[in-house]
């Protein structure tokens, strides 16, 4: 079992997923075309993660910014240090992508 910040999904729900974006190799699937698939799809994958972890960040630094980084914990069921945490996640990120070096 995957789990995030308290809030989990079973194994068989992934393999679900799976199954469903990737489906079966087939008999006449050769090997390279097959690990190629697999690659692309973990790619794929591995983005949309860090795009839904970018957007819980910044969904919990707007919380943090409106209350109290311990009311949101408690709102959310994380621990007391967790929302801070996420919120400064978010704001380095941006800062990341705003800042892109020195300017002539």
């Amino acid at each position: 079992m995957t789990i995030i910040d308290g809030y989990g999904t079973e194994p068989a729900e992934v393999a679900l997923l799976v199954q469903g974006l990737i489906g079966e190799r087939t008999q006449d699937e050769e090997d390279e075309v097959w690990f190629i698939r697999l690659s692309s799809t973990q790619a794929l994958f591995q983005a949309a993660a860090e795009q839904v972890s970018a957007l819980r960040d910044d969904l919990v630094a707007e919380m943090v910014a409106s209350s109290t980084e311990r009311d949101v914990a408690i709102r959310l069921n994380l621990s007391p240090t967790r929302p801070g945490q996420l919120a400064r996640r978010s704001r380095r990120r941006r800062d990341a992508t705003t800042n892109t070096g020195p300017t002539e």
